[in-house]
Formats: structure tokens, C-alpha cells, sequence
């Protein structure tokens, strides 16, 4: 409710057309993640092994990234909001036993993996002027993450669902270069508290617009999502995530 109360007098507030902006923005990038994924079942010691299974050998450490991305903005105020869907699938030989979810696999085991870390986020944002070529917004954060894990194997499964949030704050700087050129720069911070995951997110940008309404921009973003549930079960689920898209691509749309 606040936060469309500031946003209905924000437009109302808006009277010159030019303080109204829209944009819509599609992308795909070349991603690849580090980290794994502990999941036990009913939290009971036991039945995970700790800091396992990996992306790594469970050959999931690649995938697709792709992302589509809206941004309404009323003068002073802006509102983001962002989808974003990685998946990725694999075939391997565990080198090491492993347990996961209660399920053991043995040395040698051959499994088929597939990953899933779909993610939606909204920002809302003031933005300040520097001079005429610069502008830098900041404002409240939050963001949804769908894990999903699936691990087959001849003789145990596993099939992990689970939702998970984050809060923090965004901040975005943008600097026109002159000549249809633009550099960027989005950070986010959301520390993890009992019950919300952690995610840290940085990416630098570089944009040019091939007319007035069309730009592509070339970025490379580094992000880190962590998930600790100890705060509710003995044995918990531990997600540790470090990506590295690069190059990401996009391109957007001002109507």
C-alpha cells in the first residue's frame, strides 16, 4: 500500500510527459556457477553430506541464463522489476559417495542432474541527478529465488523444491558518454537473517543506442546467493551459489 500511495503521487506529481519513463528490457548470457548444494531430509543429521553435492560433479555448473526486465518510472521514483530463468542439466560418475535428502549413491554412481534457480525481483527506487550526464538511484530490494534439484540415479533419487527470499537495498549508476553511448553500474545488497537467503549482485555495463527508442547493452555480472535454514532444523539445507555471467547481453526498449 505505500508503495503504490507513493507511486499514484508520483504520477499525479508527474504533469510534464517527460517525467514519466518506461523501458522493457530481454537478455541471455554465458553463465557459469560454483558452489553446492546441501539438501537434507526433514533436517536430520545424517542424511546429507556436508558441502556436497557440488555443481561441479554433478555437471550442472553451466546452463542457461535469460532474463526479461521492466522499469516504470514517475519523476523522481522508479519501480523495477526483473524474471530471470537458469536452468541447467547434466550426466556424471560420482567419484565420491554421497548422501542427499536420505538417499545414498555410491562411488561410481552414473546420475543425471538438472538444475533449476528461476528468480523474480522488485526494486523501488529515488533517483539523484549529478550534473546532466549522470544519475544514481538507490532504494529497497526484494527478490524471490525457485531452487530446484533433481538427481537420478540406478538405485536413489532426489527431488528438491523449495522457495526461498532476500531483502536489501539496489543502487544503480548511469552515465550518458556522449555519441549514443552509456556506462552503467547495478549493485545489490541483501544480508542473510533467519528465514532469507543472502544475495550480493554486481554488474558493470556498457550501452549504445541504436536510435532513440532501441539500445544493446554488453555487461558481466557477478553474483553470490546464499541460503543457511539452521535457524529451524539440526541439519540444515546449505546453498551456496557464485555466478559469473559473461558476457550478458540485452536489449532494450523505450516506447
Amino acid at each position: 500500500m505505500l508503495l503504490l500511495t507513493t507511486l499514484a503521487c508520483a504520477w499525479a506529481g508527474a504533469e510534464d510527459p517527460l517525467d514519466r519513463h518506461f523501458a522493457f528490457e530481454a537478455g541471455m548470457g554465458l553463465l557459469s556457477h560454483d558452489g553446492f548444494l546441501q539438501t537434507p531430509a526433514g533436517g536430520e543429521p545424517g542424511t546429507a553430506t556436508a558441502g556436497r553435492p557440488t555443481v561441479d560433479e554433478l555437471a550442472v555448473g553451466d546452463g542457461a541464463y535469460r532474463w526479461v526486465a521492466g522499469t516504470v518510472g514517475f519523476g523522481r521514483y522508479w519501480l523495477d522489476i526483473r524474471y530471470t530463468t537458469i536452468s541447467d542439466s547434466g550426466r556424471a560418475t560420482l567419484a565420491n559417495a554421497l548422501v542427499s535428502q536420505g538417499n545414498a549413491f555410491d562411488a561410481g554412481s552414473a546420475v543425471r542432474s538438472a538444475l533449476g534457480l528461476d528468480g523474480l525481483s522488485l526494486a523501488f527506487t529515488r533517483s539523484f541527478a549529478f550534473g546532466e550526464d549522470t544519475r544514481l538511484r538507490v532504494g529497497p530490494w526484494v527478490g524471490w529465488t525457485a531452487f530446484d534439484l533433481d538427481v537420478d540415479g540406478a538405485r536413489a533419487d532426489v527431488d528438491r523444491s523449495y522457495r526461498v527470499y532476500a531483502l536489501g537495498a539496489k543502487a544503480a549508476l548511469d552515465k550518458a558518454l556522449g555519441k549514443r553511448w552509456r556506462m552503467g553500474a547495478e549493485a545489490i545488497v541483501a544480508p542473510a537473517f533467519d528465514g532469507a537467503a543472502a544475495r550480493y549482485t554486481i554488474e558493470p555495463s556498457l550501452s549504445y543506442g541504436l536510435s532513440d527508442r532501441v539500445e544493446i547493452r554488453l555487461a558481466t555480472r557477478l553474483a553470490a546467493f546464499r541460503y543457511d535454514d539452521a535457524h529451524k532444523q539440526v541439519w540444515p539445507n546449505r546453498l551456496r551459489i557464485d555466478r559469473r555471467v559473461v558476457p550478458a547481453i540485452s536489449v532494450r526498449w523505450v516506447p
